[in-house]
This record gives C-alpha cells, structure tokens and sequence, in this order.
C-alpha cells in the first residue's frame, strides 16, 4: 500500500503465486491502473480483451466484473476511489 485515506488508496500489485491463473474480481470502488511491467489480458463484464503491458493506462468503475491472466514479470500501480 502506497497511500490509504478516507477518499483513495494506492497501491502497487504483482501477481506472485496466480501468474498465469485467471483471477475473477468484482470492483468494490472506481479503479484506475498504469501497467509498470509484464503483460497480461484483462475482461471487462465479458467484453473483448484488452492487451496489459507497460504502459498501458486502464479506468474501471465500481460493480465491473474483470478477469485478469497476467505473467509472473507484472508488476502495476492502482488507485481506487
């Protein structure tokens, strides 16, 4: 955890061991996430995928369902709202 308040939490996240494994989330706040490392594939609701790499800038919005497969080098900063 980077910062944690009353209105926001920031955080940085790798997969450890579930590098590889499909992990099912339902957003409990509004999520926007910068890809630091590796790749990954994440659905949104059972939409298309979206390609995870270094770089890549993704806004989520509270109640979404994802799916997430992500490689062992990822590595991402999130912030929740």
């Amino acid at each position: 955890m980077v910062r944690t308040d009353d209105r926001v939490q920031v955080g940085l996240w790798k997969p450890g061991p579930v590098a590889g494994v499909a992990i099912e989330y339902e957003l409990a706040a509004d999520e926007t996430l910068v890809v630091l490392e590796g790749s990954g594939e994440l659905r949104v609701n059972d939409g298309a995928p979206i390609e995870l790499r270094p770089g890549i800038i993704v806004s989520l919005s509270r109640g979404c369902r994802t799916r997430w497969i992500v490689d062992g080098d990822f590595r991402e900063l999130w912030i929740y709202c």
